[in-house]
């Protein structure tokens, strides 16, 4: 059963061997000593027996579900990692080394210690962890395929990564996993340290997901990128030029001009290379600004459409909403509910 078949985000649980499971206690309550690896937010299980103990942290959303995971072994034990649906997720390992075995894959492979990777688990079959003694702490995160499918219409340039992490997923191969680089520590980081309440840690909370898997399928991309197509410096100076001048009025044929192509030639190879049209990309660059500005300045919702290149303020709202699903208001309303101890969203 493939990703593809369920709608949700799925969560990993830990099961233990059935000699010392009448010996393991689980509360929903993290004891005070441990309040210092904890979250401000999230369903927490904490879960004690011979091997010593860990807690679990999950915030869910309909597209996907994030785990907080402290281990603090004192024996050697061997984990039965369980997901309740098909589970793609991105994993993180933010301390130690765990050997780990997949139900259907031959040999080990390691959970590795700062790095990140995406993995596919089949439901409801016993994979192995083996948890030598030490501190572990890692953090991942689920998606559903209408979360992953959305993230790639956003981002048109991954659709065929998608695709073949789909069809490794089919094989049962294993993803490429990463070093941590900055940005991603820094981005778990923050997510450790949120504060926020409401509606606010959700968009909070969707923004660093989204920056998360950008960097990752980045990373995954990077040999593709390597290789030179005569074109792609024309295509690539075009979206600088973008970037310069989001604020004006841009004409597709002005770029083509610029590139050295007719419109269709052009508009083709731009989205060959950048993995969108040449509206798209300047409308999407338009947004991405605006939403800097609304959370960032105190102009108003008619002079940030106009400082970003839009004609009219219906014309702005209409285009914000169509990417958020919020109006440029409700989208800035949401942001301020309870974060007087947050982070910014960009």
């Amino acid at each position: 059963m493939l990703l593809t078949n369920h709608p949700g985000p799925a969560r990993l649980s830990f099961g233990v061997s059935a000699k010392i499971k009448n010996q393991v206690n689980t509360s929903s309550q993290i004891p005070d000593h441990y309040k210092q690896y904890e979250l401000s937010f999230g369903e927490a299980e904490f879960t004690e027996g011979p091997f010593g103990c860990y807690f679990t942290q999950v915030f869910s959303e309909p597209d996907w579900t994030i785990g907080w995971m402290n281990f603090f072994i004192n024996k050697q034990v061997t984990f039965n990692p369980v997901a309740d649906t098909p589970m793609a997720m991105l994993y993180c390992s933010l301390q130690g080394n765990i050997p780990a075995k997949l139900h259907g894959r031959p040999g080990l492979f390691s959970l590795q210690h700062r790095k990140f990777g995406f993995y596919y688990v089949p439901p409801k079959l016993l994979n192995k962890a083996i948890f030598k003694p030490g501190h572990y702490k890692s953090i991942y995160f689920s998606f559903s395929a209408a979360q992953l499918s959305k993230f790639v219409s956003q981002h048109p340039q991954f659709v065929q990564l998608q695709e073949s992490l789909l069809q490794q997923a089919a094989n049962g191969e294993q993803f490429q996993v990463f070093e941590f680089n900055s940005k991603a520590l820094q981005i778990v980081n923050e997510i450790k340290e949120c504060r926020l309440e409401g509606a606010a840690v959700h968009i909070f909370l969707q923004s660093r997901i989204n920056e998360l898997l950008l960097i990752y399928f980045n990373l995954l991309s990077k040999p593709l990128k390597d290789i030179i197509i005569p074109y792609e410096m024309a295509i690539r100076e075009a979206t600088v030029y973008i970037g310069e001048h989001y604020s004006f009025d841009i004409s597709i044929p002005k770029l083509a001009r610029k590139a050295g192509m007719n419109i269709n030639s052009f508009t083709t190879r731009f989205r060959k290379i950048i993995g969108t049209t040449p509206a798209e990309y300047i409308q999407r660059t338009r947004i991405q600004e605006a939403e800097h500005l609304l959370l960032h300045s105190d102009l108003s919702v008619e002079e940030i459409g106009a400082q970003v290149g839009f004609t009219s303020r219906t014309y702005f709202s209409r285009v914000f909403k169509k990417h958020h699903a919020l109006s440029p208001v409700q989208y800035k309303y949401k942001w301020e509910v309870s974060t007087a101890k947050g982070f910014p969203l960009n």
